[in-house]
């Protein structure tokens, strides 16, 4: 998961460098649901979904691409 985590905070970074800061707070909270228990991860997605629905028109293409494969790569993962 070392390499979602690098993902992830190269996706906030983009927001927070372009003075989008709500999005990237946004960002930030979720990541402390991570608690490394099952359910801080199913926090965290529910939180990706919730960014996705509020902010999409604020994000570009590629962004909003990005934000579905995490959304994707964390659900695959807790299929597991």
């Amino acid at each position: 998961m070392s390499d979602y985590w690098e993902k992830y905070e190269s996706f906030g970074f983009m927001f927070k460098e372009s003075g989008r800061t709500e999005i990237s707070k946004r960002l930030e909270g979720a990541r402390k649901h991570v608690n490394g228990m099952t359910d801080g991860w199913h926090e965290l997605l529910t939180e990706l979904k919730d960014i996705q629905a509020l902010y999409s028109r604020d994000m570009s293409s590629e962004e909003k691409d990005k934000l579905i494969m995490m959304v994707a790569e964390l659900e695959n993962n807790l299929r597991r």
